[in-house]
């Protein structure tokens, strides 16, 4: 029996036409497949995943798919056919033969027999329009029913203003540091050392919620007291400065701070006054920032650089989204602007897509977000 809450999901998408949708719509089937899984454990969930692609979606959609992103199923079925051979092939080929329940009934086995010899999903797709990604993020049926919407179709724009992220993720796995976290973090200390970053002046440009602030403080050493942010949004403001409270052990402002230490700021970067309310935060050693500048278009970018460097930082860390979407402008190598505005590249690395023991049903789940991101250091130009 289906669970009634994908029972309404299932009614949802046959009555709402597809170039209707919006994003929440998506984010519904998430939320709420979160907490089914809670509630009835993953085995019992992957039946009703696999029901909500087969009587939720029709076949024509699955058509259409195999139509608008033929690059992407070329690559998928040489994977499927390479060896070594896994029980991943025989439901990347029932996907690509327009039976996407049995591919997530076929994926869903790896809950309850694991798998070997995953290397080869782990490859990066290099052209066409899911360019940046993983095998193992396309395969799974529900990417093809996020990439069909129009705001996942749509070219990317100036939207970054709406407050489309304000809500914290949710996830059915534990609160752990994720692989990548880790690979990020041995990266940075690897390039720049432990020392660098528990004496390091930092701006985060796009806080967010205060989880990467979290993560510097926790996991590289960064005084919270040398740490200052802004972001778009006030409620993340709020939540960062209330993160950084939590780690605070000194009370004195960092150096260079503005009478008053003011730390944590709202800022649209684009508008009028940013300049000097930028300049207020003191001078910096190093700006970090994840995805914040994937939401500017190339026109915007130069201005954005020139103001994200007015603390003068020896170092910027650009943690650069690879895919786009009409939210995000990926970027493989901004390394021309970043030139013009003073800084060279010191060290990049293309974060592979991982997955943690617990973290399988990311194979065949509906999940919030698709993207790669490369870790870009940049270091100032002398002279």
């Amino acid at each position: 029996m289906t669970h009634v809450l994908v029972d309404a999901l299932i009614d949802h998408f046959r009555n709402v036409p597809r170039d209707r949708m919006a994003r929440g719509d998506f984010y519904r089937i998430n939320h709420e497949f979160i907490q089914v899984a809670r509630e009835q454990g993953l085995h019992a969930t992957v039946e009703d995943a696999a029901r909500l692609l087969e009587s939720g979606v029709s076949p024509s959609f699955w058509a259409e798919v195999a139509g608008s992103r033929e690059t992407t199923h070329v690559v998928l079925r040489r994977v499927a056919e390479m060896e070594p051979r896994t029980i991943l092939d025989q439901p990347i080929l029932d996907f690509l033969s327009g039976r996407p329940g049995d591919a997530v009934r076929g994926i869903g086995e790896v809950q309850r027999r694991g798998i070997e010899n995953f290397g080869k999903y782990r490859s990066i797709l290099n052209r066409g329009e899911d360019r940046g990604l993983a095998i193992w993020q396309v395969m799974n049926p529900f990417y093809f029913l996020w990439a069909s919407l129009p705001v996942a179709r749509a070219a990317p724009s100036d939207r970054w203003r709406e407050d489309q992220f304000n809500n914290e993720p949710e996830s059915v796995a534990d609160s752990s540091r994720s692989a990548n976290e880790r690979t990020l973090v041995e990266f940075l200390r690897d390039e720049l050392g432990s020392a660098f970053w528990s004496s390091a002046r930092l701006l985060e440009c796009g806080c967010g919620h205060g989880h990467t602030a979290s993560l510097l403080i926790e996991e590289l050493g960064v005084d919270p007291s040398s740490y200052r942010a802004f972001d778009l949004h006030e409620k993340r403001v709020e939540r960062t400065r209330a993160v950084i409270s939590s780690h605070e052990r000194d009370a004195v402002p960092p150096s260079g701070a503005t009478a008053g230490g003011e730390r944590f700021i709202s800022l649209d970067i684009l508008a009028e006054g940013a300049v000097e309310r930028i300049r207020g935060l003191g001078e910096v050693d190093v700006v970090f920032s994840t995805s914040f500048t994937n939401v500017f278009d190339d026109g915007q970018l130069p201005l954005v650089l020139g103001r994200m460097t007015l603390p003068k930082p020896e170092v910027i860390v650009d943690i650069s989204v690879t895919t786009s979407w009409a939210f995000c402008i990926g970027r493989f190598d901004p390394s021309s602007a970043y030139r013009a505005a003073g800084y060279r590249l010191r060290a990049s690395r293309l974060e592979t897509p991982a997955l943690a023991a617990n973290e399988t049903h990311r194979l065949w789940m509906p999940q919030r977000y698709w993207s790669n991101r490369n870790i870009l250091i940049y270091e100032r130009i002398p002279g």
